[in-house]
């Protein structure tokens, strides 16, 4: 570096004034507290929290061997009702660990989209669960908060009013689907009376 160049950095520095030193200091330390934050949180809920480990199983196993799907397929409309019980981990740590009201909408909205589409009458929901890995995206969207994803933060913020709407949406789709659902049940329950009355 010149001599030159050294002696008009100095004067660009010196020309800043004592206040805006002091804002500068304040916002590296307000980062690296948040840093320090966000990586006290994530191995806080590595070591010691259940439901981060829950929420890890459930995303490798769960989502990994689609255990939802296999028990859609055996019993209808039940793996869709587990698959919202598998949310509960990511709801909790969303909402009480790291305290994201647009990140639980997100999750809430992932869970319940899910489960209308596992709903889906004959069959069709259960095949399209086997491609839907809510519970894995919605350990992206945690892992994303802990690890300051500037990415994944500002778009779950954005779509924050978005996704509040869509839960409202789901969960009267779930409503009806939930109909349709039982209206299928009665069905098959009258095939197999009608099937067995051959005999």
């Amino acid at each position: 570096m010149t001599t030159t160049r050294r002696q008009k950095i100095k004067r660009d520095f010196s020309s800043i004034s004592e206040d805006e030193k002091r804002e500068i200091e304040s916002s590296t330390s307000k980062w690296e507290t948040r840093k320090a934050k966000k990586e006290a949180l994530h191995e806080s809920l590595k070591k010691s929290s259940h439901s981060y480990k829950t929420l890890h199983f459930i995303q490798k196993y769960v989502d990994g061997w689609h255990i939802d799907a296999i028990i859609g397929f055996a019993f209808p409309g039940i793996g869709d009702i587990l698959g919202i019980l598998f949310a509960i981990p990511s709801v909790y740590i969303s909402s009480l660990k790291i305290k994201s009201f647009p990140l639980t909408l997100a999750i809430i909205y992932n869970s319940l989209a899910d489960c209308v589409i596992g709903m889906l009458p004959f069959y069709i929901g259960d095949i399209f669960d086997i491609f839907i890995k809510s519970n894995r995206r919605n350990f992206e969207l945690i892992m994303g908060y802990i690890e300051d994803d500037k990415k994944i933060i500002s778009e779950i913020n954005r779509k924050a009013i978005f996704m509040g709407i869509m839960v409202v949406i789901m969960c009267a789709l779930i409503y009806l689907m939930f109909l349709v659902v039982k209206w299928q049940l009665e069905l098959l329950a009258t095939f197999w009376q009608w099937f067995f009355g051959l005999f």
